[in-house]
């Protein structure tokens, strides 16, 4: 990708700043570049002897003040070439699921066992959690946090076939 591709302003109102800029300088610049009264009034050839003539630094002032106003507005605009995610609305639900790991689940009267239906029912609901936190306890004669509220369920899904009766 371009460079110039990459490139935005972080607050591009700022830019508006700079007609304010433009119209003081064309107004300086017609008042200075246009004839005085006594150009008007006299001849040329005494004009020489009446008029002291402005050096070339009679700008200076109106060029820094032009220079540092331009790079004020630019810098206030925030020119940047990445692009930062911008936070969006996130949910904030949180949901636990329970494993019964008690011997009973080693049962054959289903195929595959209780505990493997088990393990892929939770592997398919990870699969389909995008948003929030979830956790596991799991459970036989007292309950055991295996993984704690996390956005994380890929973590989860490694923990499950860990886990037997």
């Amino acid at each position: 990708m371009s460079v110039l591709t990459e490139f935005h302003w972080l607050r591009p109102a700022w830019l508006w700043a700079l007609l304010p800029l433009a119209l003081m300088v064309w107004q300086l610049l017609r008042q200075s570049s246009g004839a005085s009264a006594w150009e008007k009034q006299c001849d040329p050839h005494l004009l020489a002897r009446l008029l002291v003539r402005r050096t070339p630094h009679h700008r200076l002032p109106l060029l820094l003040l032009t220079v540092s106003w331009v790079l004020t507005v630019i810098a206030l605009a925030g020119p940047v070439w990445q692009k930062l995610p911008q936070p969006v609305f996130q949910t904030q639900a949180a949901r636990v699921m329970v494993l019964d790991l008690s011997p009973s689940m080693n049962a054959s009267d289903l195929r595959p066992s209780r505990i493997d239906r088990a393990r892929f029912k939770m592997l398919d609901l990870l699969a389909r959690f995008r948003e929030g936190q979830t956790g596991l306890v799991v459970f036989a004669e007292e309950p055991f946090v295996v993984a704690p509220l996390t956005d994380d369920t890929k973590t989860i899904a490694a923990l499950l076939p860990a886990l037997a009766p």
